[in-house]
């Protein structure tokens, strides 16, 4: 008479050689698949918090940091925006560290904008603060933007990020277009300035849409800014990516993109779990099997 096996060899009771044999591949194919996902959920476990956008650039792959939030100023940036001939490419979301004179410049230059609005709200004044620009009338706040887009225009490189200060963010489900370029009919030297006027309040406007110093959140008619976070999860920027946002906006990313509001999945970690609970199961039974098998039998 055959021995019994023990209890927890009930999966080779269950499912018999062969079907345990599957058992074993899928257990230890599962295992290899989701090993190193559950490890990084594992060390993932709350964003960090304590990271700055300059830091990325010294983040090494081994390094099992993924969920993140940073804060800086997000600027949709694209050639249209740099006030250059567009190429019809899509905006590239762009999150700049406090401390690069880019971000500088943009929220400087989104609260001149926001200050040209004659009927400004707490919303334009707080936005005015951040960017340092207060107490300037819509007048003067028109002449200097105007002269800042000037020199833009001319090529000046105050606008562009600094490699390593600037990191590329992915939102999903949002791939906004980018403008076509402007038609304008031939020059009327009787409405020059009209066009000048209006040419500058629709750069005002795109600056306006695409440029986020900080977030400003309304209580009760007062106005509080807050610095603006981005949470997401950090992954390899593939190589393709970084020479098309070079190539649109001449500006050099780093080495990691950040998938904005996504957090790490628990799938992983819980088929890690039941394979690791499935070929423990299986090794148990095996080895109790065996020594089952290899006891003497009762004497009569």
């Amino acid at each position: 008479m055959a021995p019994r096996l023990p209890w927890y060899a009930f999966l080779y009771r269950l499912f018999g050689a062969q079907g345990t044999f599957w058992l074993w591949v899928l257990a230890l194919v599962a295992i290899w698949w989701t090993a190193k996902p559950t490890v990084a959920r594992l060390a993932n476990r709350h964003p960090r918090e304590d990271l700055r956008v300059v830091d990325l650039a010294q983040l090494s792959a081994t390094d099992p940091t993924r969920w993140v939030a940073l804060r800086g100023v997000e600027v949709r940036l694209d050639r249209a925006l740099l006030l250059r001939e567009s190429t019809g490419a899509a905006p590239a979301w762009l999150l700049l560290d406090p401390s690069d004179p880019s971000a500088t410049w943009w929220a400087r230059t989104r609260a001149l904008a926001d200050m040209m609005v004659s009927a400004r709200g707490p919303q334009q004044a707080a936005t005015a603060a951040l960017g340092g620009v207060t107490g300037v009338s819509p007048k003067h706040a028109r002449q200097r933007l105007q002269e800042r887009l000037a020199r833009l225009e001319g090529g000046s490189a105050d606008a562009l990020p600094t490699p390593g200060r600037v990191v590329l963010v992915q939102r999903p489900g949002e791939a906004p277009a980018a403008r076509p370029p402007r038609a304008e009919g031939a020059p009327n030297p009787l409405d020059f300035e009209a066009r000048l006027a209006a040419r500058l309040d629709e750069r005002a406007a795109l600056i306006r849409e695409r440029v986020r110093p900080g977030r400003v959140r309304d209580e009760g008619g007062v106005a509080r800014v807050e610095p603006l976070e981005v949470q997401g999860l950090l992954v390899p920027t593939p190589s393709t990516l970084a020479a098309r946002v070079k190539q649109d906006t001449d500006t050099v990313i780093g080495p990691w993109v950040l998938q904005a509001d996504r957090e790490p999945r628990d799938l992983e970690s819980w088929v890690f779990a039941v394979a690791a609970v499935t070929l423990l199961f299986l090794i148990a039974g095996f080895v109790g099997a065996t020594r089952d098998r290899a006891a003497p039998a009762p004497a009569a």
